[in-house]
């Protein structure tokens, strides 16, 4: 008899902690998403070596100031936010 509300409970708080983990990642908005996209793209075109070992430190300024522009461009090319 004892098992049968030990059982309970222990259900009731395993459903609840899937639930905080489902409400944690709702879906992103599209322009998040968009934005992702967009600054994954920048990385693999301007790509700086890892922290930067190797390069000049204004060539990689002058990268990491291609990779926003290109940023702003996509995000630009893919329209206004909706909403």
């Amino acid at each position: 008899m004892r098992a049968l509300p030990l059982a309970a409970c222990i259900f009731v708080t395993m459903s609840s902690l899937g639930l905080r983990a489902q409400e944690q990642s709702f879906p992103a908005t599209e322009r998040g998403v968009q934005k992702a996209a967009c600054e994954e793209e920048a990385r693999r075109i301007y790509r700086t070596s890892s922290r930067g070992v190797g390069m000049a430190p204004d060539v990689r300024e002058r990268m990491i100031a291609a990779r926003r522009a290109h940023v702003r461009e996509c995000l630009v090319r893919a329209g206004p936010a909706p909403g």
